[in-house]
């Protein structure tokens, strides 16, 4: 059965010649529904930047709809309930005080000039800080000299007592809980704990202290993602040479690994056997806990044999097609000498994913101060909250979120995909500049319309996951153990669905690079290619992936590694010193977890390479047989290792003319049969 009614060559796939496909526009109607998407989107944004007020979201506002630190004019849709303390001037006024900060929700906030750095338990104290500080905590309209005589709530005239020694975060005044840890009991101390919690989610002291030597650390931050640029590069040149040595022995380091765990937990088996033979006429507590570890190390010793002999049989399997393996690395490596720019493609999807993310936050943060002034009645107060219109706002721009980072990300494949095919159907594979160039204009002529319809499918599968996700986080310890278990199976499986379509759609991205075909077609004979070579793509998989996930590793380690020596031991800088650091420990974390992220940037395009190079192959196979009239496109180097490849099969041998040119090879395989 052929894809989408093509003519079939025999095996389910279209027969037509690589050559003779042109350049066309693909999924138009996919690239015009996401424009008009991001038109929409644009849309919002100059919403939001027309009747958004960013200070309002930094500085915070006070309950008659004054923004904080700046000069306010009366509200003209509120000015018929007459708010006497609307329009205020509040510049020299940057921070929120709550009345009762454990009822900051129903509580008069007020715009203060300074938090208390102490606990004020009375109103003569409130009044002193007032007179000292010059820093009122009392409504507006109440009178310094009055405050001993007022009396205090939440909603006035002065704060609920006692006012607790505070800090400003994001402008917002906070009980320092380390300073009022003596006046609070225990009780109010957690009710308190759980109200800043639910305030301000996680913002917390670990995360300032970790900003805060993050920030005395950035330069030697700095230095290990340069060093681990270094290494990446290193070990992409390498990796051509070594590819077949770190594969034959991260399968033998796998299987010695498993049989070696199975024997460990057969002998711990054995030993409680034979520590019961010996306590079997005592009468000792922990007998029944050795009954049931005997169990628990019988259930885990069967598994693990089984585990272990599939395990064996995978690597038997697979073994000869580590040589194919290799041969694909070689290959890879190749690609990135002829066409060096291509390892800097990560490069320039972080920056247009950056761009993009700052565009977003910078929308999102006007959209949400962008919400209209309501009238309280009950409190006589002023609070903004979001409508209808704003809600589906938000919800546009959610799904933009998705959207278009999976967008991207996407270009940044096709742009692989194309590179590569480029390269690998070039007869004399040179060294060329432009081929990322090439294959960016194609991508922007072309094939923007496949690249939206594939993100769009993550789309698919990532919103609900997402919703999924936000239900599970506000259900927390509300659920049944029925309904919690069947969420995380529902999470659980559109996160597979979700990755085996991200590698479908990797394959399709090639496909429409080769064939020039829409995206449906090229995904329908992506998915054909891949079940007809499963054992190839598994092999690839598995075992590429493995040595990459090494390799990031490894250069992790390294880099790390080298800088903290090279600081210590040259410029006599201690990165994990206590004397001027909150978590010492905190810059070596950022050191690994950007160093790891370099390295799985440029790796990942390795990963991207040889998954294109796989499906060049297998076209190539296909399509062409090795003659004269039909010689392969591949390297030598493929070629033999697709002959080893088939060799564990059948006993085919290679015919070669006169001049031993693979690329006039008169017959690839002759299978003998006899």
């Amino acid at each position: 059965m052929t894809c989408c009614g093509e003519e079939s060559d025999g095996n389910g796939l279209p027969k037509e010649s690589l050559k003779v496909q042109k350049q066309g526009f693909t999924d138009i109607p996919c690239c015009l529904i996401f424009l008009v998407f991001v038109g929409g989107m644009g849309y919002i944004a100059a919403h939001a930047f027309i009747n958004g007020d960013i200070y309002r979201l930094y500085y915070g506002y006070d309950s008659y709809g004054n923004t904080c630190g700046r000069k306010n004019s009366k509200i003209e849709s509120l000015q018929k309930f007459n708010i006497s303390n609307n329009g205020r001037d509040m510049t020299d006024k940057t921070k929120v005080f709550f009345l009762d900060i454990k009822n900051f929700k129903s509580a008069i906030s007020l715009c203060v000039k300074k938090c208390p750095e102490s606990t004020l338990s009375s109103n003569k104290d409130i009044k002193n800080f007032a007179e000292k500080a010059d820093s009122n905590l009392c409504t507006y309209e109440t009178d310094v000299d009055e405050y001993e005589s007022q009396a205090n709530g939440k909603l006035g005239p002065c704060p609920s007592l006692p006012v607790l020694a505070s800090t400003s975060i994001l402008s917002r005044c906070v009980p320092d809980l380390l300073k009022a840890k003596k006046t609070l009991d225990q009780a109010n101390r957690t009710r308190l704990g759980n109200v800043l919690t639910e305030y301000f989610s996680e913002v917390s002291e670990f995360l300032r202290e970790s900003v805060l030597d993050f920030v005395k650390k950035w330069k030697e931050v700095l230095i290990v993602c340069a060093i681990t640029i270094v290494l990446a590069f290193i070990f992409v040149f390498i990796l051509r040479f070594i590819a077949s040595v770190v594969a034959y022995l991260s399968m033998i380091i796998a299987v010695v690994g498993a049989i070696a765990g199975t024997l460990f937990v057969w002998w711990k088996f054995y030993d409680i056997i034979k520590r019961e033979e010996k306590l079997k006429d005592y009468s000792i507590p922990f007998i029944n806990l050795d009954v049931s570890n005997k169990k628990v190390f019988l259930g885990l010793g069967i598994f693990f044999s089984i585990c272990t002999i599939i395990l064996i049989l995978i690597v038997v399997v697979m073994f000869k097609r580590i040589r194919l393996v290799a041969a694909l690395f070689h290959e890879a490596g190749k690609v990135f000498m002829n066409t060096p720019t291509l390892l800097f493609q990560p490069v320039w999807t972080l920056l247009v994913l950056g761009v993009y993310l700052l565009f977003w936050a910078m929308s999102m943060a006007f959209l949400v101060s962008s919400e209209p002034p309501k009238y309280r009645n009950d409190t006589m107060t002023v609070e903004f909250k979001r409508d209808t219109k704003l809600t589906i706002f938000y919800a546009y721009y959610f799904v933009a979120l998705i959207w278009i980072c999976e967008f991207i990300i996407a270009c940044q494949q096709m742009v692989v995909a194309g590179t590569v095919t480029d390269w690998y159907f070039d007869r004399e594979k040179e060294f060329a500049t432009f081929r990322v160039l090439r294959s960016t204009k194609n991508l922007i002529l072309f094939h923007l319309g496949s690249v939206a319809f594939g993100s769009f499918i993550i789309l698919l599968v990532k919103l609900p996951r997402a919703i999924l996700m936000y239900i599970d986080q506000k259900t927390r310890g509300k659920k049944t153990k029925c309904a919690e278990f069947m969420l995380k199976c529902c999470q659980c499986c559109l996160w597979c669905l979700e990755k085996a379509l991200k590698f479908l759609n990797e394959n399709a991205y090639t496909i429409i690079t080769i064939r020039k075909t829409n995206f449906c077609k090229s995904a329908c004979i992506a998915l054909k290619i891949i079940a007809s070579n499963i054992l190839r793509v598994s092999a690839i998989n598995c075992v590429g992936n493995f040595i990459l996930f090494l390799g990031k590793i490894g250069i992790t380690a390294i880099g790390v590694g080298v800088t903290i020596v090279w600081l210590k031991f040259v410029r006599g800088v201690d990165v994990g010193s206590r004397d001027d650091l909150e978590l010492w420990g905190i810059p070596v974390v950022f050191m690994c977890v950007f160093s790891f992220l370099i390295a799985h940037c440029f790796l990942s395009v390795y990963d991207m390479v040889i998954d294109s190079l796989l499906l060049c192959f297998c076209e190539d196979m296909r399509i062409n047989d090795g003659s004269e009239e039909k010689p392969y496109f591949m390297n030598k180097s493929l070629l033999v290792g697709t002959f080893l490849d088939l060799s564990f099969f059948f006993q085919p041998k290679i015919v070669f003319s006169k001049d031993n040119n693979y690329r006039s090879i008169t017959n690839l395989i002759e299978i003998a049969s006899r």
